[in-house]
């Protein structure tokens, strides 16, 4: 994807967690410039991980614009906004859940940054598509296109963007500035069945387009196999 599109610079990252988001990019030559993570014991392993990065240890909300203006630059913006509001395992409260509003500080952070991000990348879980009949997506998407941004929406599972073995799906929300008008829908790319080109032709050209003609090109169709060492036990 980065050769491909030619962001090749900075990232920053909003409810960063342990780094998951961060690490990723600088496998592929990204360099973050800062990140946010307000649970302790995440901020704790997240400095452990990266002990070189600008980690900001504190409640999003309490952010004050003028914080938010001497942030460096990024070209990328990185947000995998808390779930649990969302996510099947709970009551699914969304905007209710006063962690489901969080989404909004992502909209702050775009609206007070110096200058807007190039590409804003989301995860959430996978039933945040469909979460309140798809109210809350509606509310997600117009807000991110009346900020000049494209949507590809997409559910990827580990299995195969990744070729772990394991059956993982998330929700993945990629943008990009200045293509309100690109907007996908719900790219399922969770098995070659699933993997259409037909819509590409929709948005030929775009930068929404190349992106997403990179990333099936590039999906893992085989999944690794777990190897278990025989060490004499019955159990191995």
């Amino acid at each position: 994807m980065v050769k491909v599109l030619e962001y090749r610079n900075k990232t920053g990252g909003l409810f960063s967690g342990i780094g998951g988001f961060e690490f990723s990019f600088s496998q592929t030559g990204f360099e973050n410039k800062w990140a946010i993570e307000n649970d302790p014991y995440a901020a704790s392993t997240y400095r452990q991980n990266f002990p070189d990065h600008h980690l900001i240890e504190k409640d999003i909300k309490l952010i004050t614009s003028k914080e938010i203006k001497n942030l460096p630059n990024v070209d990328i913006l990185l947000a995998g906004f808390p779930c649990q509001a969302f996510s099947v395992a709970g009551y699914r409260k969304g905007f209710k859940d006063p962690r489901g509003n969080l989404f909004d500080e992502i909209i702050r952070f775009i609206n007070e940054l110096q200058k807007k991000p190039k590409v804003i990348v989301l995860e959430n879980v996978r039933n945040f598509y469909g979460h309140d009949d798809g109210k809350t997506w509606t509310y997600v998407s117009d807000a991110l296109t009346s900020h000049n941004y494209s949507l590809v929406p997409m559910i990827l599972n580990t299995s195969v963007s990744t070729g772990i073995p394991q059956n993982r799906e998330r929700a993945y929300i990629v943008c990009f500035e200045n293509e309100p008008g690109v907007n996908y829908k719900i790219q399922e790319l969770n098995n070659k069945k699933n993997i259409s080109r037909v819509e590409l032709d929709y948005f030929n050209g775009s930068k929404s387009s190349l992106f997403l003609t990179h990333l099936r090109k590039n999906l893992i169709t085989e999944k690794n196999k777990i190897k278990i060492k025989n060490r004499g036990s019955k159990y191995s």
